[in-house]
């Protein structure tokens, strides 16, 4: 299996009463059918339908998200959903700096990251986010990935861009190395991640998709759902392009 360095993504909490309405102005899948511990895929647009970033959601909470990112969308992102939560009772909280994120993904990433947790990976379905302890580090386990394999995106608490907040992602590096040994565990880069979501069909923004390209016209018409109130940005456009389609 690989080890993937992802900390760069943008990681943001979004909560208060209004943060489903809120979330469902901004992302063109059916947030109200996300539950908790849950996560989807999703895009968010702008007024012409194109795309402004894909994401990752997940539900923590009854009123509490985390929505994970792009990096190179980071800046774009922070300031269209601080400008949109003003109609809401809603926050936005970036917290990139306080948490590292690690993806452990292929074969036997599974198996690795239940040794390392003292957990079965059969309690976590695909597309689930789970507070759990791995290693004696507090974490969010993502049952997701951009690989096209199976595994996980590991969200590591507590890792604050403090010299003892590095060291705390440093050290949960080298014990997923150390553990992963008999798993036959490898540092990847990302563009070894490129070379995967490739081959998975798996679009990315700045290839596939950009501000003006949909998610229709990028054929993942199954981050977009119109049966959806209130209507998101870009709903309008979207929603003809799909009826020409079809």
């Amino acid at each position: 299996c690989g080890a993937f360095d992802v900390s760069h993504m943008l990681r943001m909490w979004i909560e208060g009463p209004d943060s489903i309405d809120f979330l469902q102005t901004v992302t063109t899948n059916n947030v109200r059918k996300l539950k908790i511990n849950g996560g989807q895929y999703s895009t968010c647009l702008n007024e012409n339908g194109g795309t402004f970033d894909d994401l990752m959601l997940y539900r923590i909470g009854e009123e509490e998200f985390i929505w994970v990112t792009n990096a190179a969308n980071g800046a774009k992102i922070w300031a269209h959903l601080q400008e949109q939560a003003k109609k809401f009772d809603a926050n936005v909280t970036d917290r990139t700096k306080e948490i590292a994120m690690i993806a452990v993904q292929g074969p036997n990433a599974l198996a690795l990251l239940g040794k390392m947790s003292g957990k079965s990976m059969d309690e976590f379905g695909r597309f689930t986010c789970n507070p759990l302890t791995i290693a004696g580090y507090n974490t969010y386990l993502c049952r997701t990935g951009y690989t096209g394999e199976s595994g996980a995106e590991i969200l590591v608490m507590d890792c604050s861009f403090s010299d003892e907040g590095k060291e705390r992602a440093i050290d949960f590096w080298k014990e997923l190395l150390d553990q992963g040994a008999d798993f036959d565990i490898k540092p990847c880069g990302l563009g070894a991640r490129d070379s995967t979501r490739l081959e998975a069909g798996f679009v990315l923004y700045g290839h596939e998709l950009d501000e003006k390209t949909s998610p229709i016209e990028a054929r993942i018409p199954y981050a977009v759902k119109f049966k959806v109130e209130p209507h998101y940005i870009g709903y309008d456009v979207v929603r003809i392009q799909r009826w020409r389609i079809s």
